[in-house]
């Protein structure tokens, strides 16, 4: 963001207050996105959603032991 923000004031027409705040909207828009995607990748595999699918669970699954 700050490259971005460098490249907006070394041009020579200002882009004025709205381009100045559509600029940090967005990369701060990216960056909550980012964090949600993560979050949801990381709730994902806790959950075991990731599992191999088609698989029966004792076999995707190694750290539960088949009952008898």
């Amino acid at each position: 963001m700050a490259v971005a923000y460098a490249a907006v004031h070394a041009m020579a027409e200002s882009p004025g207050g709205i381009g100045l705040f559509t600029l940090f909207a967005g990369g701060a828009a990216t960056l909550v996105l980012g964090g949600g995607l993560a979050a949801l990748q990381f709730w994902s595999q806790r959950q075991g959603f990731d599992e191999r699918a088609g698989a029966r669970p004792e076999v995707a699954r190694r750290d539960i032991r088949p009952s008898d």
